[in-house]
C-alpha cells in the first residue's frame, strides 16, 4: 500500500490538479502540498480532512 503522501500525490493527479492549486484551496503553500507529498511532514487530521474534501477523496482518511 503507498503511504500517504503518495496517496495525496495520487488523489490530486487524479483531479488534474497542481501543487499550487490544492495549495491555494487549503490556504497553505505550495511548499507545504510538497512536504506531505515527500513524507517530509504529515499534516493533521483537520488539514488531513480538508485534503479529502478538497480532492474529494475520502480513502486519505482510512490512514487514521
Amino acid at each position: 500500500m503507498a503511504g500517504l503522501g503518495e496517496q495525496i500525490k495520487k488523489a490530486r493527479k487524479s483531479k488534474g490538479m497542481t501543487q499550487t492549486e490544492l495549495a491555494d484551496k487549503l490556504f497553505v503553500t505550495r511548499s507545504a502540498v510538497s512536504n506531505w507529498e515527500q513524507d517530509r511532514r504529515v499534516p493533521d487530521l483537520n488539514m488531513l480532512r480538508a485534503i479529502s474534501e478538497a480532492l474529494e477523496d475520502q480513502s486519505l482518511l482510512s490512514e487514521f
